[in-house]
């Protein structure tokens, strides 16, 4: 289609830019308001046309998550999130391995979810955002080993007892995807509120999207008490 095309050229400028922006950033200890709004602006952009298979592939293609990366390191809190949101979606597993600040990555957004909900905030948008990224992030294999040492799994589950609507899939399907991780797993399921909780919905809910992620979890869960049944 011509507007794919002509999209792709435009995706192409906003890459360009964003490598020109290294050069900046060695050049000024800190970014200027307007330039930190302008580059949110572009990795917004480009997070939400990544639904599009063909621009996705551009953007894979183009390599540049250690630009992100080198990017994500800015003190700008939004500036982060915003490249973490990215990266989630453009790295690779070989991008995941060789990544020495992910760490900090994970750190940054759970520690900005964790005081959200601490806050019981209304930032809906926000908290969607930090499940988004946890979302990307979580189908891969290191990253669950990295939550893991962060113990992030209580407030995973706090937010199954906060969160409503869109975010509460967000929540259920990260935890899905770190269901497959038998340590984690094991974690899960040693809280039991949680896990009638997850019962429930995937047995009585009548939210497809959410029924259908429970019913992966609670299957997932299941598989695991089984194996330490016959053990």
């Amino acid at each position: 289609m011509k507007i794919i095309s002509e999209n792709l050229l435009f995706i192409d400028q906003v890459l360009i830019i964003l490598k020109q922006l290294i050069f900046y950033i060695n050049l000024h200890d800190e970014l200027s308001d307007s330039t930190i709004t302008l580059v949110n602006t572009m990795f917004c952009f480009l997070r939400n046309m990544l639904n599009e298979p063909d621009i996705a592939d551009r953007v894979n293609q183009s390599e540049m998550v250690s630009t992100f990366n080198l990017i994500a390191s800015s003190n700008n809190e939004s500036l982060k999130l915003n490249v973490c949101n990215l990266i989630a979606y453009t790295a690779h597993a070989n991008d995941i391995k060789e990544m020495a600040n992910l760490s900090e990555l994970l750190d940054t957004v759970f520690q900005s979810l964790k005081t959200l909900m601490n806050q019981k905030s209304d930032k809906t948008t926000e908290i969607e955002q930090l499940l988004d990224t946890l979302q990307g992030f979580t189908q891969h294999d290191q990253v669950k080993s990295e939550i893991l040492k962060q113990n992030a799994i209580p407030l995973l589950a706090d937010c199954t007892t906060q969160l409503e609507g869109k975010a509460l899939v967000l929540a259920y399907d990260v935890i899905w995807k770190l269901s497959f991780n038998e340590e984690i797993r094991d974690i899960l399921n040693s809280y039991p509120n949680l896990v009638d909780r997850i019962r429930k919905i995937a047995h009585d809910d009548k939210n497809e999207p959410l029924k259908r992620v429970a019913s992966g979890i609670f299957w997932k869960l299941e598989k695991g008490r089984l194996a330490l049944y016959l053990i």
